[in-house]
């Protein structure tokens, strides 16, 4: 089983770079058997293998995001230049219009610390199947899904819903979400 989860998470890895979701660096990327508790995480750094009660400081925030969601089985930590942006403002992405609405609820989250991770999307009544994303105050975006390939598609929306609200900010810094 662990070899199957690491051949998962590298697969996932090296997609990160033809989703042009890492030019320098593709970030990370972790899945997780629920039935064991064992995390497989790949990063530039080469594959992890861990559990939820690890306190490894390079994934903290992914065990975080299992232990606060725990329907969810795949995370990826991309290196996205827009979501990175909005992650290093510390500001939320706007849902500014449909194509971030077909994918995510409501805006994208930015948290100063995994910490307040379970707290914001219980005081945002966010629900985690519906905005899989979220980012992290100067660190970068986090996308999730019940398998490797959703958290990967889902790593692209968030970028593609960020450059079209960094884009549409620039043109008119007053737009507000519309939901």
């Amino acid at each position: 089983m662990i070899e199957k989860l690491k051949n998962q998470t590298i697969r996932a890895y090296q997609q990160l770079l033809d989703m042009d979701l890492g030019k320098f660096s593709r970030g990370v990327v972790s899945v997780i058997s629920r039935e064991t508790g064992t995390i497989v995480s790949t990063s530039a750094k080469g594959t992890i293998v861990t559990n939820l009660t690890d306190n490894s400081p390079s994934l903290k925030q992914h065990i975080a995001i299992f232990c606060a969601f725990p329907t969810i089985a795949a995370i990826v930590q991309p290196y996205a230049k827009y979501a990175t942006v909005f992650a290093q403002i510390g500001s939320d992405i706007p849902l500014l219009g449909s194509f971030h609405d077909d994918f995510f609820a409501r805006d994208i989250p930015c948290i100063s610390s995994v910490s307040d991770l379970h707290q914001t999307f219980c005081d945002r009544e966010l629900d985690p199947h519906q905005t899989p994303a979220l980012l992290l105050l100067h660190q970068g975006a986090f996308t999730w899904g019940n398998t490797l390939e959703d958290a990967l598609e889902n790593a692209c929306y968030l970028e593609e819903s960020a450059s079209l609200a960094y884009l549409s900010l620039q043109l008119d810094p007053g737009l507000i979400s519309y939901k």
